[in-house]
């Protein structure tokens, strides 16, 4: 499972690389005008299709079913449940994208009805590029699922630097002098582009690692069924955080110019550690424990040690990464995007709004983790559950810190994008809780009890590492922005990982000893 971790690490980090490239040259080209917020708005309005069907809920309802059959031999078996589930899953997908091409002005008055004419015919013609697009991401999850099943983690979780690369040469032949709104259309085709070659990079390999289908049989009708009862709950989460997204765009586009920018600028960021760490772990527990679960006796005992350890090591990084966010996010914000229209106004703009999402790093990432336990389990409507409560709070909560509690305040409508960024992490904590006692309650594991203080420890440490590394910001000259990133972050890490080796945590021990061991090789 180490070993399938580092490689969906390693790959994500390129990918994350790629993207934080292209979005420092969107920044440099649209920064947070009306063009990045149509472009902002117009992504998200498709990503319903890629919530509903795509990588989460191929990796919950599809993986852990053909993950069985191919640890139990059955490799026929499993390739007829692949095709069988690609066939259907092409044309749902294929019928979504015809109609959200036809109905792109429908959604777009509904999904942003704060926007004004002009803005909200860019955002139409950019849907109707993005969503073919974002079909084919969907269809590109099925290829995630059966490399996954396989123990093939680089390949999928490293292909999307592919539309990385497209949108850059996309804004870089449109040029600054075409318009903003041209550049935006030039970065939607790049995006289209990208994801066809994801597609076809990943379709060889796929058909290369499956054997012969076997024949039809009631066995594979009845695996199929038990696919098919999973993608239900399991599309209805992923709804629900696309429904969420989409009240945030909606609330967004009656702040005020930039905030649904500002939004995705700081979403880039936070996601990174998210696709780094969290990701990694849950993408290579979930065959591991899916294969574990054939035995429903010894479930229980069999996910208690992965969980415990996965979780802690999740909260080491993430707690680490979020102060970080917190305290030093200017440095980062700054370092990808600062340049071009987009300005040092806008710096602390995007900042302040990663701050408030990193509140619960931390919380949604280890609630991401428990949701893997739940469809290892084959049980994807405890995370719906969960999931409804975190929209709810996330939607209420972000519709007041957005507007009221801002004008009470009297503070420029903008910094309601801030008030939707705690939301998210208020949120993401309270589905974490949810997760944890339900999953406890399901399996009959013991709450482990030191989780909360070890949780407690981590931050305080970390806020020790953070004022420790402002001294240094205070001390080095603003004009070297690079080398000043370098020595402020570097002493931030340095003296977070320091302290807790010093402190005999096991998390850092065992990385230490996992890079000496690698050394050796």
């Amino acid at each position: 499972m180490r070993r399938g971790a580092s490689h969906v690490a390693l790959a994500v980090s390129l990918s994350r690389v790629a993207g934080l490239i292209r979005e420092r040259f969107f920044a440099q080209y649209l920064g947070t005008s009306d063009a990045a917020d149509a472009f902002g708005a117009a992504l998200r309005i498709p990503a319903v299709l890629q919530g509903t069907l795509g990588e989460r809920v191929v990796l919950s309802a599809f993986v852990p079913r053909h993950a069985r059959l191919l640890a139990q031999g059955a490799r026929g078996e499993a390739a007829r449940l692949a095709w069988a589930v690609a066939s259907i899953h092409t044309l749902i997908v294929s019928a979504i994208v015809l109609a959200g091409v036809l109905l792109a002005p429908l959604l777009v008055a509904w999904i942003v009805p704060g926007f004004g004419t002009d803005k909200a015919e860019i955002t139409v013609r950019l849907v109707r590029i993005l969503f073919p697009a974002v079909g084919l991401l969907v269809l590109g999850s099925w290829c995630l699922g059966v490399l996954n099943s396989h123990r093939r983690f680089f390949l999928p979780y490293v292909v999307p630097v592919l539309s990385s690369v497209s949108i850059v040469f996309a804004l870089i032949w449109a040029g600054p002098g075409r318009g903003q709104s041209n550049i935006a259309v030039a970065a939607a085709w790049g995006a289209l582009a990208g994801a066809l070659l994801q597609l076809l990079v990943q379709l060889p390999w796929v058909i290369r690692s499956m054997d012969r289908p076997a024949p039809g049989s009631e066995t594979g009708r009845a695996h199929l069924r038990a696919v098919g009862r999973n993608v239900l709950p399991a599309a209805g989460r992923g709804l629900t955080g696309r429904v969420g997204t989409w009240i945030e765009i909606a609330i967004a586009g009656f702040v005020s110019t930039g905030a649904i920018a500002g939004l995705n600028y700081a979403q880039l960021l936070y996601s990174l550690p998210v696709g780094l760490f969290a990701v990694a772990i849950s993408a290579a527990m979930l065959p591991e424990l899916s294969a574990a679960a054939s035995d429903s006796e010894t479930t229980g005992s069999r996910l208690a040690g992965p969980l415990d350890a996965a979780l802690r090591h999740t909260a080491y990084l993430l707690v680490g990464c979020a102060v970080a966010f917190i305290a030093l996010g200017d440095l980062l914000v700054g370092l990808v995007y600062l340049g071009g229209q987009f300005t040092g106004e806008d710096v602390v703009y995007v900042w302040v709004i990663l701050g408030a999402m990193s509140i619960g790093l931390s919380g949604a990432s280890m609630g991401g983790l428990l949701a893997t336990a739940f469809y290892a389990i084959g049980d994807t409507v405890t995370p719906l559950k969960a999931s409804i409560v975190r929209l709810s709070v996330r939607g209420v909560l972000g519709a007041v810190l957005a507007i009221p509690v801002v004008r009470a305040l009297g503070l420029d409508p903008k910094w309601g994008a801030a008030g939707l960024g705690a939301a998210i992490g208020i949120s993401g904590w309270i589905e974490f809780v949810l997760l944890r006692k339900w999953l406890d309650d399901r399996l009959g594991l013991v709450r482990s009890p030191h989780l909360v203080p070890y949780l407690l420890k981590l931050w305080m440490i970390a806020g020790v590492a953070a004022a420790v590394a402002w001294f240094v910001k205070l001390s080095i000259p603003a004009n070297g922005q690079f080398v000043r990133a370098v020595a402020v972050l570097g002493t931030y890490s340095l003296v977070y990982v320091g302290i807790t080796v010093a402190v005999r945590m096991r998390e850092p021990l065992n990385f230490l000893e996992q890079l000496r061991s690698w050394a050796k090789r």
